[in-house]
């Protein structure tokens, strides 16, 4: 019986909105609501009355060590900042910038490892989409003058004139002439033009690597190489970070230091300003 009184539908009571005259008074208070500002009230109250009574029972003589260092100043409680000897000061500050190097050493190897794998995350074939397209590098090959292949030229012709030399030959335009890409980076036809991911002809034959034809290996290639770049421009970022901080901190450490001192101009963005000692000579 008591599933077919619930599937039965009832009557929906609505809640009684506040009459027309008294609309300037606001939204009618439900008891909900009067319950929510009632216990805050009651709170209140009973947190006043608990204050009431510990400055009541409140010791005059009471002392605490921590009221050495404190005090009310125009009824505001004011916290007297701990006296620290300059000496130790300035080994905080040492053992900070020790700190910064530090970092600075682990970044910068992390970036040059970084650099070290990019160079196999570039140009994959060029048909992936959203890719971005290879920086415009130059790669300087020099070539041998051909000296060795020249030695003929002062023999004898075919007429038995000896001492006299042919024709001056152009050596830089023949040796590249004779120029192959391919065997000079030790790779293929297809891979030669390549300014970076120019696997070796020893890759080739051990691994396997991406072609043009598997969309999808390329466009888990390209994903890779934006993360990776991402993660190289951050990297650099907080380097830089690392080295102004470092920076602004030997300063901090100079200029506590003894010695006549100029400032010269304001530092740059980020960098600390210029100062010129005066020359001093030294015992």
């Amino acid at each position: 019986m008591s599933s077919l009184r619930n599937a039965v539908k009832r009557k929906t009571h609505k809640e009684r909105s506040q009459l027309s005259h008294r609309k300037h008074l606001g939204l009618l208070e439900k008891k909900k609501d009067y319950k929510l500002r009632a216990d805050d009230f009651h709170r209140k109250e009973r947190r006043l009355r608990a204050l009431h009574q510990r400055a009541d029972f409140r010791n005059p003589e009471e002392f605490y060590f921590k009221m050495v260092n404190t005090k009310t100043k125009d009824g505001i409680h004011v916290v007297e900042k701990e006296h620290v000897d300059e000496e130790v000061k300035k080994l905080i500050r040492s053992q900070n910038i020790g700190y910064l190097r530090m970092r600075d050493e682990i970044e910068t190897s992390k970036i040059r490892k970084l650099r070290e794998r990019l160079h196999f995350l570039g140009e994959l074939g060029g048909n992936v989409e959203d890719s971005a397209p290879p920086p415009p590098n130059t790669h300087t090959v020099f070539l041998s003058d051909g000296e060795d292949d020249d030695d003929d030229d002062d023999d004898e012709d075919e007429d038995g004139n000896a001492g006299k030399t042919k024709a001056p030959v152009n050596k830089a335009s023949r040796a590249i002439a004779n120029f192959d890409k391919a065997k000079f980076f030790d790779t293929t036809e297809a891979f030669a033009d390549r300014a970076y991911n120019r696997p070796r002809t020893e890759q080739l034959q051990q691994g396997q690597l991406l072609v043009s034809g598997d969309k999808d290996a390329l466009k888990a290639a390209a994903k890779a190489r934006r993360k990776a770049y991402a993660e190289l421009e951050a990297r650099l970022n907080r380097q830089d970070k690392l080295r102004r901080a470092m920076a602004h901190m030997e300063m901090h450490k100079k200029l506590s230091g003894k010695g006549r001192r100029m400032k010269i101009s304001d530092g740059g963005v980020g960098a600390p300003a210029v100062y010129k000692w005066k020359a001093e000579r030294k015992r």
